[in-house]
């Protein structure tokens, strides 16, 4: 996989396990960015049925090509209809070892903590499972985190060798396992790689200091060294760092004396790097030079919001009220696009889902989602800051906007909708404000449902309001490519789309957005203007309201219409049942005592004979 080397608002971090530093001349290098070679070997040896859920994600029951997040690389599954354990095998060409030292690595992670588990093996004969099992395993896993992880081992017993590193996946029944970035290296006695600068890939004009981490990959301690950067073909920056102690393996979080300032909008190349390590020269080269595009423009974003939801999914539930709550808000501040993608799990018959099987499967597999409720920020995971999980939607806060948003983009987008004669017509124009050439961006269109209101729950999970309903993308799933552009240079799609039923005109709405292919990062979106400004609660026979909301002490709960209440039902945003109230007595208002609770964000459920419905409730 591509390093991503430059800071998206939201990153995924991974961790390092490392034995011995894994910097120096490569014997195997793999990154999967075309797949996997003809040369390795994969072995599928167990009778396991890939679950019909997990087909449709494209998962085949063996080792293949897949893209997780964006990154690209192997993967398997040991989710199986008849529980059994995998056997599964993905083993190298054969590398010839050179003198020691010598060291493997690789990175690897799962779907669910504490799930897969697999070994790595060496043979110095066969790519086979006999020559495997000839050895001691080199390494065993039992439980593979969420967060990739990078791993390496000594391999200098087997200095001089032939061998194959074979990967034995031998799960039961948890989900899928991921592994990328396979290499066989040298290591060397000084070697320092800049991993990462603090810059963000669009950036506004303004000074900015040159920080970020770099890596001590040679078997020595580093005391003292050069650090290096320039823009362009410009001048050379050189600051001398001493009274350094950065042992082997280990990152060192660096600033340099000289700032950076922009001297006007366009795309710069920015290169870092050091030399002259304890007073000598770096002995591998390859690796020194940290290389970045960045643009610098001022033109504001709009976060796009990608929500995976499911009407049987209790989760989905509690915390949509808090989604679409703050997501309302923000989009009438213009800071927002907002479109959300129903699943087939929990359950088969969301309508939504129905309606657009193909599409919002389509959507699944991009992202590789593993569950509902998930929610992405502009083609990035939404990090898990309130102890719930990465992607809930109930960890999404005011600061994640801002923060998000006050990144500015290289690109304007400009909608034109209309409806006529049974069709919904519309045009995007996507316009380049400064030149950017990556092959890799697609224009994506999506038609949504900016409102859908059932009058009885169309899932188990007691949800009939439904905002930003994914209902058609156009062309397709795979978007337009969008042509190399210079500055002010405009791309513009036409599309026209026949209503399908159950769809309502007045509520249809387009969003639309610059996607990378490469690594999921989205540039810039746009919608269109809601017609409506708050988000509706209701129930078939009246409207329920509970108040005062916030609250610390007392919540009263009531309705516009008389009703018989059977459960009154209070959850936090983790799905845990914190009060309950049963037939708390035949007609409303009610008044409950919620001081006990803590402060943060609930869900009241209120169960009445004309169904349920559910309220988001803040505890202050």
């Amino acid at each position: 996989m591509k390093k991503l080397t430059f800071l998206f608002t939201f990153v995924l971090l991974y961790s390092r396990l490392f034995s011995q530093t894994c910097e120096g001349p490569t014997l195997l290098d793999e990154s999967f960015e075309s797949g996997i070679p003809g040369t390795w070997t994969i072995l599928n040896l167990d009778i396991g049925i890939v679950t019909p859920s997990f087909q449709l994600k494209g998962y085949t029951g063996q080792f293949q090509p897949f893209t997780h997040y964006g990154r690209k690389c192997v993967a398997n599954t040991s989710r199986f209809t008849n529980a059994i354990t995998t056997n599964d095998w993905l083993i190298t060409p054969a590398v010839t070892l050179g003198s020691a030292p010598v060291c493997l690595s690789w990175m690897a992670c799962s779907s669910l903590n504490g799930g897969e588990q697999y070994e790595v093996h060496i043979s110095t004969t066969t790519p086979t499972v006999l020559g495997m099992n000839a050895n001691v395993p080199l390494f065993i896993q039992p439980s593979e985190n969420t967060r990739w992880t990078e791993y390496s081992i000594d391999l200098s017993a087997y200095a001089g060798q032939t061998v194959y590193i074979g990967f034995w996946y031998n799960s039961i029944n948890t989900l899928t396992f991921y592994l990328d970035d396979i290499h066989i290296s040298q290591p060397v006695a000084r070697d320092v790689r800049v991993t990462s600068v603090t810059l963000n890939d669009v950036v506004a004009s303004g000074l900015y200091p040159i920080t970020g981490t770099l890596l001590n990959g040679g078997l020595t301690t580093i005391n003292s060294m050069n650090l290096n950067w320039k823009v362009n073909n410009g001048p050379v920056n050189t600051t001398a760092l001493s009274s350094l102690n950065i042992v082997p393996s280990s990152y060192y979080n660096y600033t340099h004396s000289v700032n950076w300032n922009p001297s006007s909008n366009g795309m710069y190349s920015i290169k870092i790097w050091a030399d002259n390590l304890n007073g000598q020269p770096d002995q591998y080269n390859s690796n020194d030079t940290l290389s970045q595009n960045i643009f610098v423009n001022n033109y504001p974003r709009k976060v796009l919001f990608e929500e995976f939801t499911n009407t049987n999914c209790l989760p989905c539930a509690l915390q949509n009220p808090h989604l679409d709550s703050i997501l309302s808000i923000n989009r009438i501040m213009g800071k927002i696009s907002a479109i959300k993608y129903h699943g087939w799990w929990p359950g088969v018959n969301d309508p939504m889902y129905v309606f657009n099987t193909s599409e919002n499967r389509n959507r699944i597999r991009y992202y590789d989602i593993i569950g509902v409720p998930t929610l992405y920020s502009d083609g990035i995971i939404l990090p898990d800051h309130c102890n719930l999980w990465d992607g809930a939607p109930g960890c999404l806060d005011q600061n994640d906007i801002d923060s998000a948003q006050g990144i500015p983009s290289v690109f304007q987008i400009q909608l034109n909708n209309s409806d006529s004669a049974g069709y919904f017509n519309g045009s995007v124009t996507v316009t380049a404000l400064t030149d950017v050439s990556y092959p890799s961006l697609v224009l994506r269109t999506s038609v949504i449902e900016d409102t859908i209101i059932y009058t009885t729950f169309p899932g188990t999970n007691g949800e009939t309001d439904f905002y930003q309903t994914m209902r058609r993308i156009l062309p397709d799933t795979d978007g337009i490519s969008l042509p190399p552009m210079i500055q002010n240079q405009t791309f513009t799609y036409h599309f026209s789309w026949p209503i399908d039923t159950p769809c309502v005109a007045s509520q249809l709405r387009t969003v639309a957005f610059v996607q990378d292919e490469n690594t999921g990062k989205v540039w810039q979106s746009e919608i269109t203007n809601s017609l409506t400004t708050g988000i509706i609660e209701h129930a078939e026979n009246g409207f329920f309201l509970i108040y005062p909301n916030p609250t610390h002490d007392k919540l009263t709960i009531t309705s516009s219409a008389q009703q018989k209440q059977t459960l009154i039902s209070i959850f936090n945003l983790q799905g845990q049942l914190v009060k309950q109230i049963p037939n708390p007595q035949s007609q409303l208002p009610i008044v409950i005592d919620v001081s006990a609770l803590s402060k943060g964000i609930y869900l009241v459920r209120i169960q009445s004979e004309s169904g349920v419905v559910n309220k988001k409730l803040v505890i202050q």
